[in-house]
């Protein structure tokens, strides 16, 4: 029996959802036998029903393929293009849906599709975690040196992380006298604020120290940056750091020096100028 994609009424939702799903059922009672029978020589045959209300559709035709999902699965080729696509740094959607275009002519998957695909691609890689979590697992698989905190109301919401590399921890041993904090990036996936901590080496160039993640920028956000600077500076046997340079964060500078009260604090001579500049 075949019938149509809009057949049957609409269904009352399911408990309390994320998102409001529309039902594609219309009341439509159009279907349709098929049949293979030996006294046809096993050809399909088609029949309608005795009643007729299965004889038309309550509905206009579809002017578009892409109006009906089952012409919109997701097979294992596309799939395959589109998760090698996403990794692609910036790559949107639209662009995905683009390159799946150009490899099936025939295709007529939405942008929505594209993007619910990607969703679903990400959502196995996590391997059933959440994205911090993940991130979190991935940091103690590797090894990477980090250090975390977690809400109190909220175990397992994650409000700061402390992360740097091997390589990072090799040239800060050697060049610790002057560190830099970096606030400047406002978007990331987690929805906290990026920080990017550098050293300079003797040559006048810059490296990476570490990185850090905080849920808000705020003085006890920027307490647990310096603090969890601190104790990677101590459990790598790292110098403590005779210049911060900073921005002119007060909340920062406060946080910072409670933390290296040694520390001399100096303004990052890019970010003054970049003022001046603004203010001419």
């Amino acid at each position: 029996v075949f019938q149509c994609d809009r057949y049957g009424m609409q269904r009352p939702g399911r408990g309390a959802g994320i998102r409001k799903r529309k039902s594609r059922k219309s009341g439509c009672q159009w279907k349709i036998v098929a049949e293979a029978l030996p006294e046809n020589g096993s050809q399909w045959t088609l029949r309608h029903f005795p009643n007729t209300k299965h004889h038309q559709h309550n509905h206009k035709p579809s002017a578009d393929a892409a109006a009906h999902p089952v012409h919109r699965r997701l097979t294992s080729p596309v799939k395959a293009i589109v998760q090698s696509s996403s990794r692609r740094v910036g790559i949107r959607a639209r662009d995905i849906g683009g390159i799946v275009r150009d490899h099936f002519p025939d295709s007529v998957y939405t942008q929505r599709d594209i993007y619910n695909a990607r969703a679903r691609i990400n959502r196995e890689h996590l391997g059933g975690y959440c994205s911090t979590a993940a991130l979190i697992k991935l940091f103690d698989d590797k090894e990477i040196p980090y250090v975390a905190e977690w809400a109190e109301d909220e175990p397992d919401r994650l409000v700061g992380l402390v992360w740097t590399f091997p390589y990072c921890i090799q040239m800060w041993r050697r060049f610790s006298e002057v560190i830099s904090f970096d606030n400047t990036y406002n978007t990331n996936r987690f929805k906290l604020p990026l920080f990017q901590v550098t050293g300079q080496t003797c040559l006048g160039t810059i490296f990476n120290a570490a990185f850090g993640l905080i849920d808000n920028e705020r003085l006890e956000g920027f307490q647990f940056l310096a603090n969890g600077i601190h104790k990677l500076l101590g459990r790598y046997s790292i110098r403590a750091p005779d210049a911060i340079i900073t921005d002119f964060d007060k909340q920062m500078k406060q946080a910072l020096g409670a933390e290296f009260p040694e520390a001399q604090q100096q303004l990052c001579i890019h970010r003054i100028n970049a003022n001046v500049m603004l203010q001419s």
